[in-house]
């Protein structure tokens, strides 16, 4: 009878102490789901992080109590741990970019991208951008070539399927802009620059470079007349003109020193490569404003000159008056065949009859 009593009392404490214990965790629970809930939503990192750590307590103490808050707990803290994760990949982005700190902009945005973050677009915009500004630097930093070619290409493909953007780019890297309203052909114009420049300049690629600086052309709003565009593309020509009359003068010697059908056909092409190039060239002097130098202006027109002279037979008279209308026609596509001119033969000078005869004196 005894030993009954003594069990029953045993087992009363038992239960008043577990009864305790309970009611100890419910203390300390409602507690962490209140603050869990008060921080789930941000928007700032902090409270996420503090609902972070709130829910993963409530987990870790009190899943037996309430079954259903326990699953929404467990369902909620992956997408604050995502958000969390996001949140700091952009603070780390948007500390790095207006800093220059191209290292961690690369590795910050790369992270956002992968994560289908819905700013993508402009953080592909902005790194394409970094890695065409350190390929121009002086000395140049060739480290993000790759990367910037590649985010320029799916940039176009992206603004061609209809994606779209509030500022097209960001920070110093926006190319919606007051001269600009209009980001998208814009942004199109410039990254196709970025892969022009690094293509031809970094890569020597020229022929490959070619059509995206005029693709950059076309489209372009701030490029529409940019003169290094005009430029390059004219040292393409002036390239293949030098190529062509090294391989007609090794086809004269191996004519014995005389010109053939094939030679003159060759010289006629090169007349038309001359042709494009001193176009490119005397748009290139014609579009130079203030933000190039004058000494890269000097340098335009004494290349213009020599492109003349050698088209015209020393003869650079016409240069002004060239620069002065080449505007008011279309720029050419490169991607045109070059056209062969024939030079008509001279005409035979001949002397009036009635002129072949001395005048008499009155």
């Amino acid at each position: 009878m005894i030993l009954c009593v003594i069990f029953v009392w045993c087992a009363m404490l038992a239960v008043s102490s577990i009864s305790a214990q309970a009611q100890a965790a419910q203390a300390d629970c409602e507690p962490l789901y209140k603050t869990f809930l008060d921080n789930r939503k941000g928007p700032d990192l902090d409270k996420y992080k503090t609902a972070l750590t709130a829910g993963n307590d409530y987990l870790a103490k009190c899943s037996g109590l309430d079954e259903e808050i326990k699953t929404y707990v467990t369902k909620q803290i992956p997408k604050i741990s995502e958000t969390v994760r996001t949140t700091e990949l952009v603070n780390r982005f948007n500390a790095a970019v207006p800093t220059k700190n191209w290292d961690e902009a690369f590795s910050s945005g790369k992270e956002l991208i992968a994560s289908n973050h819905s700013a993508s677009l402009d953080v592909m915009i902005v790194l394409a951008s970094i890695g065409y500004t350190n390929a121009m630097a002086d000395p140049p930093i060739d480290k993000f070539n790759s990367d910037s070619l590649a985010y320029a290409k799916t940039v176009i493909q992206k603004l061609n399927e209809g994606t779209t953007s509030e500022s097209f780019g960001l920070y110093q890297f926006a190319y919606k802009t007051k001269i600009c309203p209009d980001g998208k052909p814009n942004t199109m114009s410039w990254m196709n620059y970025f892969i022009g420049r690094i293509t031809y300049s970094r890569l020597n690629q020229k022929k490959e470079a070619v059509p995206y600086l005029y693709a950059a052309h076309k489209s372009g709003c701030e490029l529409k007349n940019d003169s290094e565009i005009y430029r390059l593309i004219g040292a393409w020509y002036i390239d293949n003109a030098v190529k062509l009359n090294t391989a007609r003068a090794a086809k004269i010697k191996a004519a014995g020193d005389q010109e053939t059908e094939e030679t003159k056909a060759d010289e006629a092409l090169l007349s038309g490569y001359l042709d494009r190039g001193i176009d490119a060239y005397a748009r290139a002097y014609s579009s130079a404003n203030s933000t190039n130098s004058q000494a890269y202006k000097d340098a335009l027109h004494k290349r213009l000159e020599g492109l003349f002279d050698s088209r015209h037979d020393g003869n650079h008279d016409g240069i002004d008056k060239f620069v002065a209308g080449v505007m008011n026609n279309p720029f050419p596509d490169p991607a045109t065949p070059v056209k062969p001119v024939v030079e008509p033969p001279a005409a035979a000078q001949i002397l009036p009859a009635a002129a072949a005869t001395t005048p008499k004196k009155p």
